[in-house]
């Protein structure tokens, strides 16, 4: 019984905390200044919460909405700076309704697919042909109704939204697609490894590679990357098992391939073939090496605090979406993995001008700019390296008392790759 009162307690704690961060980061207006990533400008300090408050946020769901009303005539893309923000175009999942929407830089909408069968769609990406590869999972609602466990799959569907296959597999949070067409996704099994923990089984986290057609071809263990190498990743228990009794011990978020040819030669870590994952629970980004699931390269431990969106970039730097849960602030840093150092960052002027517990995503674009997904807000903004926000977003579906609805990430597509697919349509 001593466990159940102190889960309960923490499950409330967390609540409460919930209820604090979303109070003191209600929504916006786009005319209301928050621009700051200089690495050395100035910041409003953040404010440290305990290690139980921390256990407590870090276990919480996700949510699909705001928690407080918005103002309803903001909506879409509320700021656009035209000579100044990458051109293309922009796609997204909005969690809580299964919908993905392709829109024009200036928010005109070109495509979107619906599903009013599923709760949420966790993850989506266009194929190169203008298929979309999604990630599923029947929530809450759902499940009672049918009086099953809440169910994960994943699914191909046309450019019209027509079902192609559908493959019921444990996965969850990202998809990623190869150029020959095959992609990456993650998936999670939970597991009895007592060298681990005696009393409970824990989670592991894979790294699944799958055609096109819908087919796994082979899968990596996250977990078995840190056995391998217990110097340098430390795995860190959390005080709190997951609803199913097991520990979630990675919580994995986010993977992709490395495919920047021009680095090949500079370090081995920018090989052909090795992936890049982030783990949420370890606050850290890791490089492999996918035929040996050797551990190549990783930081963070010590620095993050529940991140997301780890990837290289083409100058070989590696960007990442830093949650900043136990500070209360987010920001977005660029990390040179030789030096081990922060080479830029963005941050809000406060840190209630810029934060989500949850989620969260970043993408450096062709013109030095920098795609950011603030997931909690409902809310997506484009900075330039000094900072100045050139474009901003504001997720137009709304719940039926006027909440936004949240959403995973925003992703920057060409003009030039979106315009194949719709002249082949």
């Amino acid at each position: 019984m001593s466990k159940f009162r102190d889960g309960l307690l923490l499950f409330r704690m967390g609540l409460g905390i919930l209820a604090l961060l979303l109070l003191t980061a209600c929504p916006r207006s786009s005319t209301k200044p928050d621009e700051g990533a200089s690495p050395n400008g100035e910041k409003e300090p953040s404010r440290e919460i305990s290690e139980d408050e921390f256990e407590a946020l870090m276990s919480l769901g996700y949510l699909n909405s705001t928690k407080g009303r918005v103002d309803t005539t903001e909506v879409g893309v509320v700021r656009f700076e035209k000579d100044r923000v990458q051109d293309g175009y922009r796609f997204y999942c909005t969690r809580g309704r299964a919908i993905a929407t392709l829109l024009d830089i200036d928010g005109t909408e070109i495509q979107s697919w619906r599903d009013d069968g599923i709760e949420n769609w966790s993850a989506c990406s266009l194929m190169p042909n203008g298929d979309l590869i999604v990630v599923g999972l029947e929530g809450h609602t759902i499940a009672r109704r049918e009086q099953r466990p809440r169910h994960r799959h994943i699914r191909r569907l046309s450019w019209e939204g027509v079902e192609i296959w559908r493959r019921d597999l444990s996965v969850h949070h990202d998809v990623f697609v190869l150029p020959n067409g095959d992609f990456l996704t993650l998936s999670l099994e939970s597991q009895w490894r007592r060298e681990i923990h005696a009393e409970a089984p824990v989670r592991d986290d894979y790294v699944v590679r799958m055609t096109g057609d819908g087919e796994v071809l082979e899968r990596r263990s996250m977990l078995d990357v840190f056995a391998s190498n217990p110097s340098e990743l430390e795995l860190r228990m959390p005080a709190k098992t997951s609803d199913k009794g097991s520990i979630d011990l990675i919580h994995a978020n986010t993977v992709e391939a490395i495919q920047w040819p021009h680095l090949a030669e500079r370090d081995p870590i920018y090989a052909a073939g090795n992936v890049i994952w982030t783990s949420r629970r370890q606050n850290v980004v890791a490089i492999v090496d996918w035929a040996s699931n050797r551990l190549l390269w990783s930081w963070g431990q010590g620095e993050l605090l529940g991140p997301h969106e780890g990837r290289v970039l083409a100058n070989g730097n590696i960007l990442i979406f830093d949650n900043g849960v136990r500070r209360i602030g987010s920001r977005v840093i660029e990390v040179d993995p030789s030096s081990r150092k922060i080479v830029w960052e963005y941050r809000g002027e406060s840190p209630q001008a810029f934060f989500t517990a949850g989620r969260g995503g970043a993408v450096r674009l062709e013109n030095g700019n920098t795609l950011i997904t603030e997931s909690g807000q409902g809310r997506a903004f484009e900075v330039t390296p000094e900072g100045e926000r050139v474009w901003e977003f504001l997720n137009p579906h709304l719940t039926k008392d006027d909440r936004r609805l949240t959403f995973r990430r925003m992703q920057h597509y060409s003009r030039d790759a979106i315009g194949r697919i719709l002249s082949d349509q």
